[in-house]
């Protein structure tokens, strides 16, 4: 699970050019390796950093949306 929070993470430093603050505790809170698998793909689909922050947040419980 690791592996999958890193590369949602290094996905949104590249591709935005940001790391929100946070965003390692928020992606922590998912357990499992299937949903979080899911908002991998859904993340990488987000065509703005508002966008993916919106996908995370749903996903778990409001903890990444800013």
């Amino acid at each position: 699970m690791k592996a999958t929070r890193t590369a949602i993470l290094d996905f949104l430093e590249s591709r935005f050019d940001q790391r929100p603050t946070g965003m390692d505790a928020a992606l922590n809170t998912i357990q499992d390796l299937e949903r979080l698998k899911k908002l991998r793909r859904e993340v990488f689909k987000a065509g703005t950093l508002q966008e993916a922050l919106e996908v995370i947040g749903r996903s778990t419980g409001g903890a990444g949306e800013h």
